[in-house]
């Protein structure tokens, strides 16, 4: 169960990272920041699993569950910032068709 929970986790850090240049700008540094936050904890969590009890592992879910919203919130951004710019760029090539009036 674990180690499905740490690949899954390994995928979302590398989902995210790919993800990142379709953000909005507003989004795209703090996205980035938390990203490699969660893969620093989730890596001392690891390492220092090997060497302490286990018993304590409310710390281990908190971190796998804040990396799954990550990928979800970017995920989500990430769509609405595509959605924005093709709806910019159709409405670009919509200006750039239109004739324009004659002169009279």
């Amino acid at each position: 169960a674990y180690g499905f929970l740490i690949v899954a986790s390994i995928y979302s850090f590398r989902r995210i990272h790919r993800r990142i240049a379709d953000l909005p700008d507003r989004s795209r540094d703090l996205t980035s920041i938390l990203n490699l936050a969660f893969q620093g904890a989730m890596v001392g969590y690891l390492v220092c699993g090997f060497f302490l009890s286990m018993e304590d592992q409310e710390f281990f879910y908190l971190i796998v569950a804040m990396t799954q919203i990550l990928d979800r919130l970017s995920a989500r951004d990430a769509a609405r910032e595509l959605e924005r710019r093709e709806l910019e760029s159709a409405e670009a090539i919509e200006d750039d068709l239109e004739p324009e009036p004659a002169a009279v």
